[in-house]
């Protein structure tokens, strides 16, 4: 299925697969929308797939929210499609935790 990004309820919502095509694009597309605001909720909820280097492009994307002060919250990690693919279950800022420290 196609990538797309689409804001609803306050929310970016995730559809499609996430992968190393197009994960580096979307970090990318967050970091410019934190330009203009300071919090926003990624939903993965309706993701398809997703690899490994979305899973680090996330990260990344976590580390320059985290040192600059900015809120990014991730939600809809229970997905089944994202079984076994998302640092413990899904649990990003605790992994960006034990990675500094």
């Amino acid at each position: 299925m196609a990538f797309a990004i689409s804001f609803e309820n306050g929310k970016f919502w995730l559809r499609g697969n996430l992968t190393a095509n197009n994960a580096n694009l979307v970090r990318k597309h967050f970091e410019l929308i934190f330009q203009t605001q300071n919090e926003a909720i990624i939903h993965l909820g309706a993701l398809d797939k997703i690899d490994t280097a979305s899973v680090f492009e996330i990260q990344k994307l976590l580390k320059y929210t985290n040192q600059r002060h900015l809120h990014l919250s991730i939600t809809g990690t229970e997905n089944p499609k994202l079984k076994g693919k998302l640092p413990l279950n899904g649990m990003f800022f605790n992994l960006d935790y034990l990675q500094s420290a």
